[in-house]
């Protein structure tokens, strides 16, 4: 039988790294929390559900507006991740998967996937076996 092996990683971003990090977790946070807002909403209000290609189109929208322009500073690839993470929520809770959608209250919870060019420049990395 193979034995499967699990390392830990822990990451040290520089000061730099760790502001953009914090900038595009934040702007996950608020995406997920805004869209699940929209989709509670729509469901409650209009009885009808809203997935990831309506959300998709309005969070181009929200992009636009003068209040929420500082979402435009991060990726959007993690942005649209948090809209895919909140519809497969959705999903599972409506095909009865005993979980309803949380709120995103903190960067540890569900972190979103960060793109190859946010990491670019030196960051160290230590591991240990697990």
């Amino acid at each position: 039988m193979k034995q499967k092996r699990a390392f830990k990683y822990r990451v040290y971003p520089a000061p730099e790294q760790q502001q953009i990090l914090a900038q595009t977790f934040g702007c996950c946070r608020f995406v997920y929390n805004w869209a699940l807002r929209k989709k509670t909403d729509a469901y409650y209000n209009d009885h009808q559900r809203l997935y990831y290609k309506e959300l998709s189109f309005l969070l181009t929208d929200l992009k636009k507006q003068e209040e929420t322009h500082w979402l435009n500073a991060v990726s959007s690839v993690p942005l649209q991740q948090a809209l895919r993470h909140l519809d497969k929520a959705f999903l599972n809770f409506f095909e009865g998967v005993p979980s309803t959608p949380p709120s995103t209250k903190n960067a540890t919870s569900n972190p979103p996937p960060i793109p190859p060019t946010l990491l670019s420049g030196t960051m160290e990395l230590s591991h240990s076996p697990r």
